[in-house]
């Protein structure tokens, strides 16, 4: 066969002997995977979000996207959302199973670029073999399979727009292409705002700050600059005060009832700011300590920024949705794979006990939130043990972190290298 006629990287796939070394370790997981996830979108209907979805669908086409803001407070999405769903009213007659299917489709795709470019950005930071695990973990994720096969919503989509979004700087050297990506994912969702500090503290120079800053607004200009003038007040209480569910998850859940303060409106708003200021406080000291570092090592330490937003996101939210376990899904394999895959574990064993009772049992088709409530206590339970997870997980990155940065404050003074106790990926 004539493998001169395939671009370059699918030719290196498959006629060098690293390439399928890479396409049998990666690409059969994800396969399965990917066919495990359209089967679920082909035989289910998924979540209340699938008819949230359809009924927005049906709103916008009859009576366009401004005034859903105001007619539907629920539409919590960008504008762009509704080109989307424009677009899935016209596909949805001749797609199988029609807009259950389709409405699944984009974060089943997003997924496999999730993967592939999780394997590019670990190499460049690490290693080919770690490169590998965390690409195996993303594709075989519990909890990506779950959020896009089967619950319905956007959030791998974004996800995926924020690692390409690393990918395009640290790889293609491209703050301009970077900065459009990063605004198309802010399109999506508006979650992907609290990664621009970091990708800022990353870049060295001016010029390039001024680059990445202009391309992410004019993208989010064009995105929401007419919807918002149109529909401010609306958009304001729908899609930028939103905070999901309060005192289901995390610090929320557990002062729900002895400290119900801590849910309030007020309360969120500094809990959001504080999560603010730590992601970029870490980014700026970050970016400080490594500012003369090599490429690799700044490489990295911008990944496992992103990693860390959030994490910190996931510690402190005040407000929670059962799909938002997938953004750390992906972003922790840029911390520490073996923690990563503790979390998939635990994370997904919460979320399939929520989807489980949502559901009434097997077998899986409808799991209807609004008719059987909030999770019950052993799903509670399960949430807690996974959030406990992160905050023990975080202790030891943070101790770990202070441990190395005395070791070289140690050869520093001294001049020589104190021995340091072997260690697994962190």
């Amino acid at each position: 066969m004539n493998w001169s006629v395939l671009p370059r990287p699918i030719r290196a796939l498959v006629t060098t002997t690293e390439g399928r070394r890479r396409l049998l370790v990666v690409g059969v997981p994800l396969l399965l995977a990917t066919a495990f996830k359209l089967w679920l979108a082909l035989t289910t209907i998924g979540t209340n979000d699938v008819y949230g979805w359809n009924m927005f669908m049906d709103y916008i086409v009859k009576n366009g996207s401004v005034t859903i803001y105001r007619d539907i407070p629920s539409y919590n999405h960008p504008p762009f959302m509704s080109g989307i769903l424009r677009v899935l009213s016209t596909l949805s007659p001749y797609a199988p199973h029609g807009f259950p299917f389709l409405i699944r489709l984009p974060a089943i795709a997003a997924d496999i670029v999730t993967t592939i470019v999780i394997f590019r950005l670990v190499r460049l930071g690490w290693n080919e073999r770690r490169a590998l695990v965390c690409a195996v973990g993303v594709a075989l994720s519990p909890i990506l399979i779950m959020v896009s096969g089967f619950h319905g919503n956007s959030d791998p989509v974004f996800m995926s727009m924020v690692l390409l979004a690393a990918d395009r700087l640290l790889i293609g050297k491209s703050p301009i292409v970077a900065g459009l990506l990063l605004g198309l994912s802010v399109n999506v969702k508006l979650v992907p705002l609290i990664v621009v500090p970091v990708f800022l503290f990353h870049l060295g120079t001016f010029g390039a700050r001024a680059r990445f800053c202009l391309a992410l607004a004019t993208v989010a200009a064009v995105g929401f600059g007419y919807h918002v003038w149109m529909s401010y007040p609306f958009m304001r209480r729908n899609v930028f005060n939103y905070g999901g569910q309060r005192g289901t998850w995390g610090l929320g859940e557990l002062c729900a009832a002895g400290w119900p303060l801590i849910t309030s409106p007020k309360v969120s708003f500094w809990l959001k700011l504080t999560i603010g200021f730590l992601i970029t406080v870490r980014a700026a000291v970050l970016a400080w300590l490594r500012r003369s570092s090599g490429d690799q090592t700044r490489a990295r330490e911008l990944l496992v920024s992103i990693g860390w937003a959030f994490l910190i996101f996931m510690l402190i939210t005040p407000g929670f949705g059962i799909q938002y376990l997938a953004w750390l899904a992906v972003a922790s394999f840029l911390i520490g794979p073996v923690g990563a895959v503790g979390y998939g574990l635990l994370g997904g064993l919460f979320m399939f006990s929520v989807y489980h009772f949502w559901n009434g049992g097997f077998p899986w088709n409808f799991a209807n939130s609004d008719d059987r409530g909030l999770w019950r206590a052993p799903q509670a339970l399960l949430g807690r043990v996974a959030w406990i997870y992160l905050v023990v997980w975080a202790a030891l990155l943070i101790r770990e972190a202070l441990a190395r940065t005395a070791r070289r404050a140690s050869r520093g003074a001294t001049g020589f290298s104190l021995p340091s106790s072997p260690r697994s990926w962190p």
